[in-house]
């Protein structure tokens, strides 16, 4: 099996959407491997001590500090300014992600986190992702095709927000087939390393961005768009 960079994937692959809000993990499909590990169910499946669970709130807490002073405040920034300094945005939070996860966390329990993270992305949020889609061997096609299934998804989730608790339901049984379209685009071999990416299946809480109204999370959903 292909092995997937973890840093890369953490932050390549979720925070892209997240960043530009200054709040790694909240939001529509977002997370990220610093907004898992602030997750009590994500610490008891690690085993995480209190005291590495110390260590990497305050080195996470520095990072992000860090990041405001290096790039300012990317989220009163239009669109446009945003985009144009992903790339520098996302090597920086790749490098220091990398250096709290090396310092604190074993091997094995880095080795979950990974799995984690691939799970709470899904196939739609590895298609966006250069390393996923090279652990994946996706060709263009496949990557255009789970692209526009992620895009139409996320334009109909805008719609369903409106619709209250009954859009809710709508919008967890839309993500549910559209996943199992997505992974239909896959071959047997693709399906069999996605598998092995994912690990043992986990039960993540309710993202805490579906808390507040209706008006407060279809702007959520909008920015990660």
């Amino acid at each position: 099996m292909r092995s997937l960079t973890f840093a890369t994937l953490a932050f390549g692959l979720l925070i892209l959407a997240n960043v530009s809000a200054q709040q790694p993990g909240r939001g529509f499909g977002g997370g990220g491997a610093s907004a898992l590990l602030q997750m009590k169910e994500v610490q008891k499946e690690l085993s995480i001590t209190e005291e590495q669970g110390k260590a990497i709130a305050e080195k996470s807490k520095e990072m992000r500090t860090a990041l405001t002073e290096k790039f300012g405040n990317l989220r009163e920034m239009s669109k446009e300014d945003r985009e144009a300094k992903m790339p520098e945005v996302i090597k920086f939070t790749t490098e220091e992600t990398k250096k709290i996860l090396d310092a604190n966390l074993k091997p094995e329990q880095t080795k979950r986190l990974n799995q984690l993270v691939v799970q709470q992305a899904g196939i739609l949020g590895a298609s966006n992702n250069a390393e996923a889609s090279k652990a994946l061997s996706l060709t263009d096609e496949q990557k255009e095709k789970l692209k526009t299934m992620s895009t139409d998804m996320r334009a109909e989730a805008v719609e369903l927000f409106k619709g209250g608790k009954e859009g809710f339901a709508k919008i967890a049984t839309l993500r549910k087939e559209t996943t199992a379209k997505a992974l239909g685009v896959l071959t047997a071999e693709q399906k069999k390393t996605w598998e092995e990416l994912n690990g043992a299946k986990f039960e993540f809480p309710e993202p805490r961005g579906f808390g507040g109204g209706n008006k407060d999370k279809k702007k959520v959903i909008e920015e990660n768009n």
